[in-house]
């Protein structure tokens, strides 16, 4: 069980997960369970890329992945750590008729 500050602190890292597939998977779930009306503002407030990152344990630290949550884990990066250069790639998540491109 985790103490109040436990979660306040939560609150100020950065959602990650270890795949790209399980990133997928837990938009793709939240944006399912919208309405038609609401989905085109979830992808504006939550864009419709991910990006692959090479992390490494010199970059910051993370909580291990819940594997019940689609491997989300929390990650709080040094004040050093520049993650634009961690990038590896960047992926669309949907296609071009606007389907996902991963299923």
């Amino acid at each position: 069980m985790l103490e109040d500050t436990d979660k306040i602190c939560m609150g100020y890292g950065l959602s990650m997960f270890d795949t790209l597939n399980n990133s997928v998977k837990k938009y793709r779930k939240l944006y399912n369970n919208l309405r038609s009306y609401q989905k085109e503002q979830f992808k504006q407030d939550k864009g419709s890329y991910v990006t692959c990152l090479n992390l490494l344990a010199t970059d910051g630290v993370a909580d291990s992945p819940n594997e019940s949550n689609f491997g989300h884990f929390t990650f709080h990066e040094y004040s050093e750590t520049n993650l634009e250069s961690k990038v590896l790639k960047l992926f669309s998540i949907f296609n071009e008729n606007g389907e996902f491109n991963l299923q």
